[in-house]
Parts: structure tokens; sequence; C-alpha cells
């Protein structure tokens, strides 16, 4: 039977890269019998957001760029196997009912339906995402994003919510009768390439697969961009020039990579450890990065806090330090930045 297999992220496991090799190679697709739907695209190289913004009944839905009429009428003139991806798909795996009108027509027209879902370590999600939220006017403390994820295990933001308890959005998932879900790993993909194991989880033959697949798009900031986008969401305005020698003053202060604090990726863990060994013996799929392995320390001990850099004690140092450049007191200006980042560092391992 014809299937619509239905890519619903999650954010942040490769899915703007397999957007794109799906767009570049869209004719070659359609010869070997898959079709990546125009309809629903925002634009040439992107997902079917705008399904995705339809159902969740989002503010960013158009109907110019195609909706799920015009993409089952796409679907129809196609004889072979559809992919329709999309991470804004996470935003409605809580409330299932939203995806009834796609599964309804699928079914009318002949085809199974087939749910792939990629998950990822939570404490690396939860990094990955609060920076990209920053670029879009986010501006709440790491500590507040972490621990609602921690209390409710998804996070709500304007349109999106984001799952954390990965066996709760595989029970939501499997309640769609009829419908086939398949959970992957993202931190176990084969060749470590989004595009490989998506292709294959796909059934696309390697025949298909681009020269390079090993490519990464949207990738994580550097750590400058994230803090000065955090200091702008947070007062709302173009930072000045004194404000951003602050943030450059600071950030080359430290050589350490940024992440959770020790105490609060163990938290996380073992929040999430039994929700993700139930979705990895249910679906057979590696438990590699999603459940810990024992007390093994992590291989860089010394690290700058997410928690402390992305904090309201941080925004008032970068005021403060501005201030003090912008009289010339550069000496307590060192002083004082030199105290924030030590304060940054957490030795917890």
């Amino acid at each position: 039977m014809r299937q619509i297999l239905i890519h619903c992220g999650l954010h942040k496991t490769g899915t703007t890269t397999i957007q794109i090799t799906l767009a570049e190679q869209y004719s070659q697709l359609r010869s070997l019998g898959f079709l990546f739907p125009i309809a629903g695209r925002i634009d040439h190289l992107s997902g079917q957001h705008n399904i995705a913004w339809q159902i969740a009944r989002d503010r960013r839905f158009t109907r110019e760029r195609g909706d799920i009429d015009a993409l089952f009428e796409e679907i129809q003139a196609f004889d072979g196997d559809v992919i329709v991806s999309t991470e804004d798909l996470e935003n409605s795996v809580s409330r299932t009912e939203r995806f009834l009108p796609i599964v309804r027509r699928a079914r009318s027209d002949g085809r199974s339906v087939k749910f792939i879902v990629y998950i990822r370590n939570q404490v690396s999600y939860l990094e990955s995402l609060y920076q990209e939220m920053l670029k879009y006017g986010y501006g709440d403390e790491y500590a507040d994003f972490a621990g609602t994820a921690l209390t409710h295990g998804s996070v709500r933001l304007k349109e999106w919510e984001f799952q954390f308890n990965y066996w709760n959005l595989a029970m939501s998932l499997l309640r769609l009768q009829g419908c086939q879900t398949v959970f992957r790993n993202y931190e176990a993909m084969l060749e470590g390439s989004p595009i490989v194991d998506f292709y294959t989880t796909a059934g696309i033959p390697n025949s298909a697969l681009p020269s390079s697949v090993h490519s990464r798009a949207n990738v994580r900031y550097p750590a400058k961009i994230s803090l000065m986008q955090f200091y702008g969401n947070r007062i709302e305005r173009e930072l000045d020039s004194h404000e951003m020698a602050a943030i450059d003053q600071l950030i080359g202060l430290f050589t350490e990579p940024i992440a959770t604090t020790g105490a609060l990726r163990r938290h996380l863990e073992q929040r999430f450890a039994y929700s993700n060994k139930r979705v990895c013996d249910h679906f057979g799929i590696s438990s590699t990065g999603l459940i810990p392995e024992g007390d093994a320390a992590p291989s860089v001990p010394v690290r700058i806090s997410m928690q402390k850099m992305f904090s309201f004690e941080t925004q008032n140092a970068i005021r403060e330090i501005a201030l003090m450049r912008a009289r010339d007191h550069t000496d307590s200006a060192q002083v004082l930045a030199q105290q924030c980042v030590d304060a940054w560092r957490d030795f917890d391992r």
C-alpha cells in the first residue's frame, strides 16, 4: 500500500538538513517513487510547515502557501509514497485529534500513514532549543526554561509546544488507530547522519543519497551571539556600542564550552530516564545517549554554566560593565567582567 510518511521532528534533530536535502532532490525522488510535496512549504527548501500551522490553528498559517486540500490534490496526482516533513508537528502531538483530517484524507485516498519521530538526549535538546528560541525574542532565564521542562515534561512558548517526556509523546501517537509510529534515536543515527538515517527509515534507496551526507543546517549559534540575543531580548531594544563591547569583553575571558551544570544535568537525566527506557524498549531502538550509563565523568570537567550566563545577574552585569566602559573606568570594568565569568564557571563533574 502507498504510504504517507509524516516526519514530526522533533525540533533540533536535523530536520532542517533533511528538508533541504529532500527539496533539493525533488525530481530525483519523484523518479524513485517518492513525493516531497510543494504544498505547505513556506519556501522552496523548507518542510511543509504551513500544514502543521493549519492543524494547530497557528497564527502563521496562510492559505496561499498551501493547505490540506492543496496537499491532497498534489498527493492524488502522484502514484507513490509521500513524505511530509515539519518539526512544527511537534506542537500537535499531545493533541492527536489535530492529525485526524490528514489521517482520514489519507485513508480515503487508499494510503497508510506512518509517523516518524526523532528524539534526543533531553539535556542537549534543552540547551540547543533554548539558544534557538533566543533567535525569536525569547528572554526568560535558562533556569526557568529548564525548570518548566522538569516540572511539566513539555515547554509551551506562543504556538510552540516542545516535548521532553517521550513516552507520553509515544502514547499520544499510538492512540491514532491504524497508523504506524516509528521512533529513531538522534544520538545513535546511522553513520551519524540525519540524512542517511532518515532515508533508510523512509525506504529511500541509497542511490538517492547526496554526495555529502554529513552536512548540517541550522547549527547552534556561538555563545557571543546567544548572549547578545538574550540581553537584547530582555532590554527590548538594540544594544549600544558599550553593551556590545561589554559582551565581547566577557566572551573573551573564557574558552570553556557553555553547558548545563552537572547538578541540573543529573536532575534532567533522572527525571526522564524511565520514560526514555520505555520508548527504547517499545520501539526497539538504541538507548545510547538517552539513558545514563554509570557515573562516568564528562570529558570536560569545567564548563560555563548556562544557568548563570543566561540570567538576571548577567543582564545587570552587562549593563554595569557597559556603564563603566562609557565612563572610561576600564580597570573597574575588567574586574567586574572577570568576577562575572568566574561566577559562571561550573566545577561540578
